[in-house]
């Protein structure tokens, strides 16, 4: 071997192996502190009754008060019977039921705020894309408020979470009107409050729009301030957060918008948005059963075409449509929808229970059955 080919052969090898570059991505990036990141933190802290008292700060100094002292201790019940009742068994039953999905996409229309569900179902997705009606609303300006209306703003919160805790779902309607209409506006308080629960980091909250093409549009001060609909929170959310496992940087967007047919139609940047993502895992509960309208069958075709995995209770995609791709197994119970839909009952449903003769789950998802049983099922695409 000469000793050119030699030169050559070591030139190479450390080029290969000492000096390769990982392209960046959303799953290795590491994230500096900044002033924003640290409010944002404090913020979720104070909003989930974790914030520990500490006179140099606004927030810490509340956090001696005693309206905060009796926010904290109906927050904190809160979570613990919603841990108790619903996410302990919760993730038991699904570290042994629900496969790890190829995608790091979680897709959760119909969601509003939900955002421990989607997470605890699939933790180690990188972005969460969650819709509702509700206003996506702001990360609430504390240095602002006088101390009325923080405490306000706390007992509105409390209440926008009681509903989660006992059932595990959001009543649409009230909480379009709890988190529109409340002191902290739309669903970023709510999520800020989640956070501090699930020990997540909040980095950073933009609002934004989507332009007809699907492409990102970031509101500026101003434009809010100018605009009526904005100033109400009706806008979307762009979250960045860190994970508290692995300390990766994960996305969550939350849409603010009308995914039915016509609400597509008029938003035509909604679907191009979604588009972009390729396939994904998704979820969906306590979902009004608009899936089975004809009013949402845009949607509900989008979704067949692309998920891979779904989490579901039966206001998901009706059984029939997923027969033909999909493999179902059930668990819990299902009998016949509550009272108020008692025309969605899907006899192939109860005919793949009677089949497979599943054991009932020890946990709520959804609005359970009109006889009070619970139900939740795996799909997952063949």
């Amino acid at each position: 071997m000469s000793n050119k080919f030699l030169i050559i052969f070591f030139f190479y090898f450390f080029i290969f192996n000492f000096c390769k570059v990982d392209k960046p991505t959303i799953e290795n990036v590491s994230l500096p502190e900044t002033t924003e990141s640290k409010q944002l933190q404090q913020k979720s802290l104070f909003l989930s009754g974790k914030l520990q008292a500490d006179e140099n700060s606004k927030l810490g100094k509340l956090t001696r008060t005693s309206f905060y002292a009796t926010f904290r201790q109906r927050i904190t019940k809160h979570w613990e019977q919603y841990n108790k009742e619903i996410q302990d068994p919760f993730i038991e039953w699904k570290n042994k039921n629900v496969p790890e999905p190829k995608s790091k996409v979680v897709f959760y229309p119909f969601s509003g705020p939900d955002f421990p569900n989607a997470y605890t179902i699939y933790p180690k997705a990188t972005t969460y894309i969650m819709i509702g009606l509700e206003a996506g609303g702001f990360e609430p300006d504390f240095e602002s408020m006088n101390d009325n209306q923080i405490s306000r703003g706390l007992y509105e919160l409390n209440g926008s979470l009681d509903t989660i805790s006992r059932l595990n779902y959001f009543m649409t309607n009230s909480m379009k009107q709890d988190v529109s209409k409340s002191v902290f506006r739309g669903t970023a308080p709510v999520f800020l409050a989640y956070f501090g629960f699930l020990k997540v980091k909040p980095y950073s909250i933009k609002n934004f729009r989507l332009n007809d093409n699907g492409e990102i549009i970031y509101l500026t001060k101003e434009e809010i301030k100018t605009n009526p609909n904005y100033r109400e929170g009706l806008i979307s959310l762009d979250i960045d957060f860190i994970d508290p496992v692995d300390g990766t940087k994960k996305k969550l967007y939350f849409l603010s918008t009308n995914i039915s047919n016509f609400g597509l139609k008029a938003n035509p940047g909604t679907m191009k948005f979604l588009g972009k993502f390729g396939t994904f895992a998704s979820t969906f509960k306590a979902a009004s059963f608009l899936l089975h309208y004809d009013s949402f069958t845009d949607m509900k075709e989008f979704i067949l075409k692309n998920s891979e995995l779904m989490v579901m209770d039966d206001t998901g995609p009706p059984v029939k449509d997923l027969a033909t791709n999909f493999n179902i197994k059930v668990f819990g119970r299902y009998t016949r929808p509550i009272g108020l839909w008692p025309e969605k009952v899907q006899k192939d449903l109860q005919k793949i229970h009677e089949d497979q003769k599943p054991e009932k789950v020890k946990f709520k998802y959804g609005y359970g059955t009109a006889d009070k049983q619970q139900h939740i099922m795996v799909v997952t695409r063949k």
